[in-house]
């Protein structure tokens, strides 16, 4: 009797022995996959930050567009006054000045476009900051779990050992 509770006791420790390595294997695939989401995370960051020095780049360039316009609009007032005969200069002028215009009409949308899209690219990167915290948080309540079932078998075993002396 006393080797069949020996037997069984030693089964019960290949069991938790066996279990012990499947939560290691277990824990190590949840870690791996909580520094890939932060990896990802960061790389999105990066991009949003790219996105960023894109935005205020374009952001310049439109300032100093709209300051350009003024000028060539200043600039047309003046030989105007100045000069009627020079009537076909300024409308090539004003031309030109259609042109930069539509420019910053494309600029204006491509920025809003970019504008759009970096809202997106921070909603993301925040939905993932809050999906990487919650499975962070499942992580750490399941390694305590696997603890606490770890310690109630050793305890299981110790008493065992103890009953058998």
């Amino acid at each position: 009797e006393m080797r069949r509770e020996i037997d069984e006791a030693r089964a019960q420790q290949d069991a938790v022995a066996a279990r012990e390595q499947q939560g290691k294997k277990e824990v190590a695939g949840v870690i791996k996959q909580v520094q890939e989401r932060a990896e990802s995370l960061r790389q999105l960051e990066k991009e949003l930050q790219a996105g960023q020095e894109k935005l205020s780049a374009l952001e310049m360039e439109e300032r100093s567009m709209r300051e350009q316009r003024g000028v060539v609009e200043r600039a047309m007032v003046e030989r105007k006054k100045a000069h009627d005969a020079k009537a076909a200069e300024l409308a090539q002028i004003q031309n030109d000045l259609e042109k930069e215009e539509e420019r910053v009409k494309e600029d204006e949308a491509l920025f809003a476009n970019k504008e759009e899209a970096l809202k997106e690219m921070r909603q993301r990167a925040e939905e993932n900051r809050s999906k990487m915290g919650e499975e962070m948080q499942k992580l750490s309540q399941w390694e305590s779990d696997q603890r606490k079932e770890i310690a109630d078998m050793k305890k299981r075993r110790i008493e065992l050992e103890k009953d058998d002396a």
